[in-house]
């Protein structure tokens, strides 16, 4: 049970540091961009993050599970 344990929380890990990067952008976007920016600012925020969203997601390099 300690070895698969350990395996899995290596792999839980893996999964929080690729997203708090992403959860620190949103919160850097909700508190400078949405209040304050223009609307042209606003959409080409949303535009950008979500080409680099769909970036990540597809181009990201993923690994194939071993048989």
């Amino acid at each position: 049970r300690r070895y698969a344990l350990r395996l899995e929380s290596e792999h839980a890990l893996e999964l929080v540091a690729a997203i708090v990067p992403m959860l620190v952008g949103a919160g850097l976007i909700e508190a400078f961009v949405s209040p304050h920016a223009p609307t042209p600012v606003r959409a080409a925020t949303a535009v950008g993050t979500g080409i680099l969203l769909l970036a990540w997601v597809f181009l990201g390099g993923r690994r194939r599970e071993s048989e």
